[in-house]
């Protein structure tokens, strides 16, 4: 049974949109602790003298941020690039687990139409020819750990912004002082996360798959409202 909730959670990770989130990212600013008091009160009955492991569920707490943040992309952040002319591949400063699907250029030309465009997001094998008097960019791919816009840059355009939008890596959970730093849709997520996982150590299979499925049918409506699927 675990071997199928590791399956489900993949798919969730496949299945991932690249589009700019329709959710809220506020989180609800609460900690690490917050969460444990709440998933001790919750299974108190059950499991009492088992639950005194705080590392535990620090552990686990940690454990449920990142996978809801590689799968829902739900930490967003934002980072400038300035266009030097000649120059296809930039550097990015935030650790990210993927760039999103189209990315903000801004051409500099006050006042005009085409100052605000998207740079769309491509496989680089797939990256078309562009005509040879085309020194605007179009096209963007990550290669190396670096940022590249396709056609190359022209001198005319150098000094132009491209704000790149990805999906942040958390900082993560260290200790109950931690502050949960997904949305807080995901609050009762963590909770039911932590809670599954408690049951499973304690050799609780059914209570544990069923909280494992609450936690990964949140996931999923946010990944549903996310792609625009009506439920």
């Amino acid at each position: 049974m675990k071997k199928i909730i590791i399956i489900l959670l993949g798919v969730l990770l496949f299945c991932w949109p690249g589009t700019v989130l329709p959710w809220s990212q506020t989180t609800s600013g609460i900690t690490a602790q917050n969460i444990i008091d709440d998933v001790r009160q919750d299974i108190n009955e059950s499991t009492a003298s088992y639950y005194d492991d705080t590392a535990d569920m620090v552990y686990w707490i940690n454990e449920a941020v990142h996978i809801i943040a590689s799968s829902a992309g739900c930490i967003e952040v934002s980072e400038d690039i300035i266009l030097s002319g000649g120059t296809m591949a930039y550097t990015l400063s935030t650790s990210h687990y993927d760039l999103k699907s189209f990315h903000l250029y801004d051409s500099g030309v006050v006042n005009s139409p085409e100052r605000f465009s998207f740079i769309r997001k491509i496989q680089q094998n797939l990256l078309p020819d562009i005509p040879e008097q085309e020194l605007r960019p179009k096209y963007c791919f990550e290669a190396k750990g670096q940022f590249c816009v396709w056609p190359v840059p022209g001198t005319d355009i150098s000094g132009t912004t491209v704000t790149v939008y990805m999906s942040s890596i958390p900082t993560g959970v260290t200790g109950v002082t931690s502050q949960i730093e997904t949305p807080e849709f995901f609050d009762p997520a963590i909770r039911n996360y932590v809670i599954s996982k408690a049951y499973f150590k304690a050799r609780l299979e059914n209570r544990g798959n069923l909280f494992m499925s609450l936690f990964i049918a949140r996931l999923q409506e946010y990944l549903n409202k996310d792609a625009g699927v009506k439920e």
